[in-house]
Formats: structure tokens, sequence, C-alpha cells
């Protein structure tokens, strides 16, 4: 008899909520990956499975069991959303740094369990790329231009070592309001004529822009290095994504993303610890001040320079990276494991204590 559940979405990311791009893509993408593997979605079931941020958690009445997938960027968790995992009966989570994160706040017989993110092969694909000095390298940043994505230190770097250079450029796909877009403006970026929503500055580019999957795809294939100095990450999903393309690629070396990628795959940077704000997502106030990495410009820059230089091994490391992600780490990948995660849950089986099923 096919496994059934309550799938329980996140608001839309255009309700004003603060929603990731992790989350949406866990609800489109997941969903449809674990209804291939044959999940069914019955609203009302007894088993409610809330695909939510910790701060929109909430139980179903009626539920008699309640399992949360979400994730978190920082080892300090606000005390305020504590009591929120309370109800949940199961916490899935997409990496082993989001399971020592969520331990200690949630009851000890909760099984904590990690089903993974995923992409899709079809679209983000491996490609052939060139470069040779005489080019401009287009380096790439996919996310939000704040201090969690690491955009302070990809800014400072920038302007400390590439700004006057003319082999290289930033291409930066991010998020951003109307205010945002007309503020980069207002601080001199250039609109270009045939791309509303894309501005430039010197050898900079911010695109503002919705791009559908094949587009930021294309984005990726395009580009000759991915550069993400971020301070923390859930699980990372964009510097998956560049990986499945063979883009070589610059991370930090913490958080969920260190369940991908390695020093065989990636060039990892070292950080400091930071300190730094965190809100719930909204023009609300601020939720807490968290602990995260902060990489210092210096490295960034050390990185940068080495794949520039040492192309063809860059290059390589990028071709082990994309083998990886399309052998394991793809949306139907993650569906199976799901299923197979909440069809333990339904039968009361116990779980091995913090790992994947």
């Amino acid at each position: 008899m096919p496994l059934a559940v309550d799938w329980i979405t996140t608001p839309n990311p255009q309700s004003g909520h603060g929603v990731s791009y992790g989350y949406v893509l866990a609800n489109a993408h997941l969903a449809v990956a674990a209804q291939r593997a044959g999940l069914v979605f019955e609203p009302g079931n007894e088993i409610a499975l809330h695909v939510k941020t910790p701060m929109q958690f909430a139980p179903i009445q009626g539920a008699a069991r309640q399992a949360l997938y979400t994730m978190w960027e920082s080892p300090d968790f606000p005390p305020d959303l504590r009591p929120h995992l309370d109800a949940a009966d199961l916490i899935m989570v997409p990496s082993r740094f989001c399971v020592e994160i969520f331990r200690p706040y949630v009851r000890p017989e909760v099984p904590i369990v990690i089903v993974p993110l995923g992409i899709d092969p079809l679209v983000f694909r491996p490609c052939r790329r060139m470069w040779q000095p005489g080019d401009s390298f287009q380096w790439l940043m996919v996310g939000a231009a704040n201090a969690r994505k690491g955009w302070d230190t990809l800014e400072e770097t920038w302007h400390r070592h590439f700004i006057h250079r003319t082999d290289c450029h930033l291409y930066c796909k991010t998020t951003g309001t109307l205010k945002a877009l007309s503020e980069s403006i207002r601080r001199g970026a250039i609109p270009v004529a045939d791309r509303p929503g894309v501005v430039h500055y010197r050898n900079m580019i911010l695109d503002f822009r919705n791009l559908p999957a094949a587009v930021l795809a294309l984005t990726y294939q395009r580009s000759h290095g991915f550069v993400f100095p971020t301070a923390g990450e859930g699980a990372g999903l964009t510097l998956l994504e560049a990986m499945a393309t063979g883009l070589p690629s610059i991370a930090t070396r913490y958080s969920g993303l260190l369940d991908f990628a390695d020093d065989s795959v990636a060039k990892l940077v070292s950080w400091e610890p930071r300190y730094s704000t965190m809100t719930d997502g909204t023009n609300g106030p601020v939720r807490s001040v968290v602990n995260s990495a902060w990489v210092p410009p210096a490295e960034l820059a050390d990185a940068m320079g080495w794949m520039m230089a040492h192309y063809r091994d860059a290059l390589m490391m990028g071709r082990r990276a994309a083998q990886r992600v399309h052998a394991s780490w793809t949306w139907d990948a993650a569906g199976r494991r799901l299923v197979r995660v909440l069809q333990r849950f339904a039968e009361g089986r116990p779980f091995p204590q913090a790992v994947a099923a």
C-alpha cells in the first residue's frame, strides 16, 4: 500500500516571508521526486510533513505525528525558536552540520535524519570549458548580497585586488528588491540597456532578475570560476549546482556544504569565527546575534589567484565535482531517501542516532 502524508509547504517566496532558495527548491523538486518514488500526498493524513523554516513550523491539529524538514546556518540557534521544535516527532535536515545544530534543542527520543538536497541532472549538466590569458575570466557568485553569503568578503576582495583588472570580471546573480536595484544605480552602477534588472560597475555585473533554472544553469556553464565565501550553509545548494556543471569552485571550509565538497573537488578556504545578525527574513526586528564563519579577503584573493594561474588543475577538480554530484546528489536520489525515512517513521521502527537512513 502506498505511503501517504499531508505535505505542508512553506509560504510562497512572494508572500513576504523570508523563504530561502533551498526551501523553495525543496518544495518544488523534492516533492515531485518523492511522488515519483511512491509517496502520496493526502491532506488530513495522520502524518503531517512540514517543509518549513523553524520559525514557520507549527503542528497541524488532527495529525497524530508531525515530521519537519528544515535547516539552519549557524551553531547558535535562537532561544525563542527552540519551543517550536518540541512538537516535532521526526526532524529531517540536509546535512551533518544541521544534525549537530539541532540535536541539543530536540527531545532525546526524536530522531534527526539526513535527507540531502539535490540537482536536476538534465538541467545542471557538465560542459566543456576553456580559458586562456587574454580572455576575460568570468567569476560567478550566486546568492543574496548579504553577509551570510559572504558578500562583504567578496566585495572587499574584489575592490582590493580585481576591480582594475582587465583579464577578469565578476558576475553576481543575486536577489533584491526594486529599492536594492535603485540603490546600486544611485551608487554608480549603470543599467544594461537590453537586460532590465541587470547593472554593471566597472568589471562587475549585478543581475537582480529571477532566472528560470535552465537560464541559471547556462550562467554556470558560461562562467570560469565560482566564488562562494559563505558564512554558513544548511546545505549549500548553489555550490552543488555549480559543481554539477563542472564549474571550478571556491568555498568556505565550513558548514553543510562539507557533506559533498572536499579538497578533491573544490578549493576550500579557511575562515575565522565572527558574530553577525540573523533575522527571520522579513523586515522585522533582528532575532539574534549568531556565530558564523568569516573568510579573510586575503585568503579569498589567494584562492582566486591560484585558480586563474592553475586553471587546468581547477578544471580537473571541476570534472571530479560533476561526477560526484551526478552520481549521488540528484533530486531523485533525495526523493527516494525521503520516502525510505518516512516509511520507517510510519512503521515505528527506530533510527540509528543522528545518521542517514
